[in-house]
């Protein structure tokens, strides 16, 4: 490769990746604050939000119970694996928004943000009951989220740095 077209391919990389990061910047931080907003509403309702689906959740409960499921499976486990899947997405989209670099602070952030919730819940809601282990499994959703969140993005980095460098050199050309 001559300098001239590893030049070129460095400010091809440069260019494409400072629009792409505004894009995904954007994107994600807006996705998020729509994301979190939601994620407030469900956590900061006056009653429990499964209030009125506990009698079919205890049935659906029993049923799966009947097919075969293990009976230590009960209504603890899916309400802590469904606050594990409530913050994955918040910790893919908060890691989309920082630098490659810092996802790790979503591990940080995602215990003190579930730990803001518990705490405004148990001061203000009688009606809903903080626990400890809330705050664990939205803690482990978030930094799985942001752990698939570098997974997506060092494998994109990668297949965008193969095309800018096939560009650079004339394997690849760009078509109008």
């Amino acid at each position: 490769m001559t300098p001239a077209a590893s030049a070129l391919g460095a400010r091809l990389r440069a260019a494409a990746a400072s629009r792409a990061d505004r894009l995904r910047i954007a994107v994600a931080a807006g996705l998020l604050g729509v994301y979190l907003a939601a994620v407030l509403v469900i956590t900061l309702t006056p009653a429990p939000v499964d209030r009125p689906f506990r009698g079919s959740l205890a049935r659906l409960i029993q049923e799966l119970h009947e097919r075969g499921v293990p009976a230590w499976i009960g209504y603890g486990e899916i309400e802590f694996t469904g606050n594990v899947l409530l913050f994955v997405p918040a910790g893919f989209l908060a890691a989309l928004v920082l630098a490659r670099r810092d996802w790790w602070i979503v591990a940080v952030a995602a215990p003190v943000f579930s730990a803001l919730i518990e705490f405004a819940q148990a001061l203000f809601l009688t009606e809903r009951f903080p626990t400890v282990s809330d705050i664990v499994a939205n803690s482990v959703g978030g930094a799985f989220g942001a752990a698939l969140a570098l997974l997506a993005r060092l494998l994109v980095h990668r297949r965008d740095r193969l095309l800018a460098d096939d560009l650079a050199s004339g394997r690849r050309t760009l078509k109008d």
